[in-house]
C-alpha cells in the first residue's frame, strides 16, 4: 500500500514539473513596452507607498497630525497628476474619441434648414451656431490640467496658481 503511494505522489510531482513545458503559451499583449508608461506606474507605485508610509509614521507616533495633514495633501495631489497622466496615457485617444461621438451626436440632431420656409431656416441657423458653440467648448476642455497637481488653469496662465509649474513647457521664461 505504501508504495502504491509513493507510487502516485511520484508521478504527481512529475506531472507538475513537466505541465510548464507542454503547456500553451498565451499571446498576452504586453503593454508595458511603453517606457512612458512604465515610468507613470512607477511614480504612481512610489506614490502609494509614500502614502502608506506617510500613515505609518503618523501612526507611530514619529510625524505630529500638522506634518501628516501637509504631506498627504501634498503626496495625493501628486498621485492624483500621475493617475490623470497615466490615464490619458493609457486610454491614447479615447477622449478625443468621446469628444468627436458627442460632436456627431450634435450634428445628427440639428434640424437642416429648409429654403422654402425662412423662419425655420433662421430657427435652424441658431441651432446650428448652438451646436458649434457646443462643439468649440468641449474641443476646448482637454488640456486645462496642471500636469504637476492636477489643478484647472485658464488659457493664458504661464504658471499653475496652486504649485508654480511651467504650463508652457518648451518656452523660455
Amino acid at each position: 500500500m505504501t508504495a502504491f503511494f509513493a507510487v502516485v505522489l511520484t508521478m504527481a510531482t512529475f506531472a507538475i514539473v513537466v505541465y510548464p513545458f507542454f503547456r500553451q503559451r498565451s499571446r498576452v499583449v504586453d503593454l508595458v513596452d511603453n517606457k512612458e508608461l512604465r515610468e507613470l506606474r512607477s511614480k504612481r507605485d512610489t506614490a502609494y507607498s509614500m502614502l502608506k508610509e506617510l500613515e505609518f509614521d503618523y501612526h507611530s507616533g514619529i510625524l505630529t497630525e500638522e506634518d501628516y495633514r501637509d504631506l498627504e495633501e501634498k503626496y495625493k495631489t501628486k498621485a492624483i497628476a500621475i493617475l490623470g497622466e497615466l490615464d490619458a496615457s493609457e486610454t491614447g485617444t479615447e477622449g478625443e474619441d468621446e469628444i468627436e461621438k458627442q460632436v456627431r451626436k450634435l450634428r445628427r440632431a440639428k434640424v437642416q434648414p429648409r429654403p422654402q420656409v425662412s423662419q425655420r431656416a433662421k430657427r435652424d441657423t441658431a441651432v446650428e451656431a448652438e451646436v458649434e458653440r457646443e462643439i468649440l467648448a468641449l474641443r476646448q476642455q482637454k488640456g486645462r490640467f496642471c500636469t504637476q497637481c492636477g489643478t484647472k488653469y485658464e488659457e493664458g496662465d504661464r504658471f499653475c496658481s496652486n504649485c508654480g509649474a511651467n504650463l508652457k513647457r518648451g518656452e523660455q521664461s
